[in-house]
């Protein structure tokens, strides 16, 4: 009787806390998901140092000089992060994905290195894709000198379903958070000694989100920060789009454009916006290209080869009056305008055709006058925008030893 007792008061518990379906061959219900949480993480490969050595001459970046990379100290391991974030344009908690690296071998409590990566319009051409050129080159810069690195793929990106949050500052900053956390959980479960250092850097897009992700960050108590590298980034979209406008530099810029006004149409919810920004012939192929796998030979030229081609004039018009919805979302998505406890080192190239010299000078400057600890480091006359990335790598990892562990 009393057995008959006991298994009665289990079924009990059982209903009220999971519900009737659990007596009934259904699943069990696991508790509902949290940003930062883990789904699964696997291992992806080793890279020998011979391995991270050679990662360093990636034809991608077109790299010429050494740029003053070292040899590899250490061989490094990689695995794939699945884990869930929040979207903080839907309110929904969904899954991301992302890289951590982590060297072999170092006889002391391991250092972090956050890298946040540059424009990439497929959805899979990202960290956790063993075959990404970025990636691969910045493990041979911090992963096989020392530093785990941690590398989120960001929302609508890898693993994550739906369109990216390109250049979309909380967004950024959220997915990169969120990944932080999930990594730490793994590097515990992988008995790694982590000191509590992390620095943060990022190229391109990657330096607006650094910088994002560096203002968040600021916010938790605890975060363990010690410095922040940006790289070429577009700190100030307004005033980056306004140099794209005037005086188109790259061959890059139509695609840019393009993408921002698809992912701000999308996420912030601005209806109409590629009906007003684009010319008619642009306003539904980029449904079929970004985040996609289906990236044709031609993607520099699919939005045509000037800004003049893509965007309508009157929307070009009243972009550059700061006089339209579009104009007016990117002003909210600068990530300088803060007071940053920690210094900051922004790269920049005198030949870079993306990223102009001004939108660097912005923010150093609104910055420097609040107080904060900021630097501009010139990568160089020739520097363009894949040299400054090179030069960044290597300059930016010196600089990260030079602080107490």
């Amino acid at each position: 009787m009393k057995k008959v007792r006991f298994y009665a008061l289990i079924a009990v518990f059982f209903v009220c806390y999971f519900g009737p379906d659990c007596l009934f061959g259904q699943s069990v219900p696991s508790r509902t998901p949290k940003a930062g949480d883990v789904i699964g993480f696997s291992f992806e490969r080793d890279f020998s140092q011979v391995v991270m050595d050679s990662l360093l001459t990636h034809p991608a970046f077109g790299r010429t000089g050494n740029y003053g990379f070292e040899p590899s100290k250490y061989k490094v391991k990689t695995y794939k992060l699945v884990y869930y974030t929040l979207n903080p344009y839907s309110g929904q908690v969904g899954k991301a994905s992302g890289l951590i690296a982590v060297p072999a071998g170092v006889n002391a409590a391991l250092r972090i290195v956050v890298y946040t990566h540059g424009t990439e319009v497929s959805k899979h051409d990202v960290p956790s894709n063993p075959a990404n050129a970025e990636a691969r080159m910045v493990l041979s810069a911090f992963a096989s000198q020392g530093y785990v690195v941690f590398m989120p793929d960001y929302i609508g990106k890898g693993e994550s379903p739906g369109m990216h949050t390109y250049m979309l500052s909380e967004g950024e900053a959220q997915a990169a958070y969120d990944f932080c956390t999930a990594a730490r959980s793994v590097c515990l479960e992988l008995k790694l000694d982590l000191n509590g250092t992390m620095f943060l850097t990022g190229w391109s897009q990657g330096g607006h989100a650094a910088m994002a992700l560096a203002r968040l960050m600021q916010k938790q108590e605890g975060s363990g920060i010690k410095a922040v590298a940006p790289i070429a980034g577009v700190y100030d979209l307004y005033l980056a789009w306004n140099h794209w406008l005037l005086s188109c530099s790259s061959n890059l810029l139509p695609l840019i454009m393009a993408y921002n006004i698809y992912a701000y149409e999308y996420h912030l919810k601005i209806p109409g916006l590629r009906q007003l920004a684009l010319n008619i012939e642009y306003q539904r192929i980029g449904e079929d290209i970004f985040d996609t796998d289906h990236i044709p030979a031609n993607i520099l030229t699919v939005f045509g080869r000037t800004p003049s081609e893509l965007l309508k004039p009157g929307f070009r018009a009243s972009f550059l009056e700061n006089n339209n919805v579009f104009s007016k979302a990117l002003g909210k998505n600068q990530v300088y305008m803060w007071k940053a406890k920690v210094p900051i080192r922004f790269y920049y190239g005198e030949a870079d055709s993306v990223i102009a010299l001004s939108v660097t000078k912005t923010a150093y400057d609104y910055m420097k006058d609040l107080g904060c600890d900021v630097e501009m480091v010139n990568a160089g006359s020739a520097a363009g925008h894949s040299e400054t990335f090179l030069f960044a790598l290597a300059h930016t990892r010196k600089w990260f030893d030079g602080f107490n562990r």
